[in-house]
């Protein structure tokens, strides 16, 4: 798993083991963002669910200009923020850790 387009462009993406993340695939992300095509600049970006990170960060590299990734699971959280490191870009995006159905809000 990669990043599909943009100045981040082949970065390998970490997701964790079992069966709790399931990764959109690459070939996925990137119908989604050419169908998408320059919606994306500029924009501020919410990747629920977030997993790995992927449709987040492929929208990052793609050049959106922040993201906020909501996610529970810790195991998830971990590959996140790895993968956000390894991305390097200096981005405004922020991480929580909370179900992103709960009544507390985002």
């Amino acid at each position: 798993m990669r990043i599909t387009g943009g100045i981040a462009r082949g970065i390998p993406l970490r997701a964790p083991t079992g069966s709790t993340t399931r990764p959109a695939t690459d070939q996925l992300r990137q119908a989604v963002f050419s169908s998408l095509g320059n919606l994306v600049d500029g924009a501020s970006c919410l990747d629920l669910f977030a997993g790995t990170g992927a449709y987040g960060l492929e929208a990052l590299s793609r050049g959106a200009a922040k993201c906020l990734f909501v996610e529970k699971e810790r195991r998830a959280l971990q590959c996140l923020k790895t993968n956000l490191a390894a991305v390097e870009k200096k981005c405004d995006c922020a991480v929580k850790r909370q179900f992103c159905l709960s009544s507390t809000g985002v």
